[in-house]
């Protein structure tokens, strides 16, 4: 009953679209990026959130490199979201063109740093969650493929009795499981980051290995913050 609800209102909201979409001619929005490092991605996962391990992840929008997957006690501080990216800045010994971000505050000091490596107040952009299509695509596949067991596990717990929402309870699941579940990610950057692309017709990337040396510049700006 609701799916015909959704379906008559659809109709009349966008019959257009419904008329596309019922002749399977939909057009696919084309993902543009200029190269490697060019548009750099970030943005928090809230899955784990409530069991208190949320996660802040960055992802390259060229070539798909994970750049940082990070468990945390909350992804949602400018410091710690500041930190995971000047660290990856001073690793790479460099910055991206671009910094896609939504609209939230948590990016607030990434985004300052971004704008003054390159002396550009549209070096960083806020954009809906939605349209952050590059990592969030990368959340859908890591919920399907490896966080739905940990949400299934902790959910477990709750209805065993043996996890409860107190503050010590909490306290003492971060110390036992953040390792492990940090762990968890770690493999998956690897190997993420070492595999090759499938080639497909809808994508404006090619295939390629990940594994790459990046020159980037503004590399003497890091001299100020590290």
């Amino acid at each position: 009953m609701i799916l015909i609800i959704v379906q008559d209102i659809l109709k009349e909201v966008d019959p257009e679209g419904c008329q596309l979409r019922k002749a399977h001619r939909l057009k696919r929005r084309t993902y543009h990026c200029l190269g490697r490092n060019d548009t750099w991605h970030i943005d928090g996962y809230d899955k784990l959130k409530p069991f208190g391990f949320p996660i802040h992840g960055a992802i390259d929008g060229f070539s798909w490199k994970i750049l940082w997957l990070e468990v945390t006690r909350s992804n949602n501080s400018p410091d710690n979201t500041a930190t995971y990216f000047l660290s990856t800045v001073k690793e790479l010994k460099g910055c991206p063109r671009q910094l896609i971000t939504d609209l939230g505050t948590e990016s607030g000091l990434a985004e300052l740093m971004q704008s003054y490596f390159h002396d550009d107040a549209d070096a960083d952009s806020y954009i809906s969650s939605p349209r952050n299509r590059r990592i969030e695509g990368w959340w859908s596949f890591y919920l399907w493929s490896r966080s739905t067991w940990w949400r299934n596990f902790f959910q477990d717990l709750e209805l065993e009795g043996v996890l409860y929402s107190s503050e010590l309870s909490m306290e003492c699941l971060w110390n036992c499981f953040a390792p492990v579940i940090q762990n968890d990610p770690d493999i998956v950057k690897e190997h993420r980051n070492s595999h090759r692309i499938r080639k497909s017709r809808h994508k404006t990337v090619p295939g390629r290995l990940i594994h790459y040396s990046i020159c980037l510049s503004f590399m003497g700006l890091l001299e100020t913050f590290c």
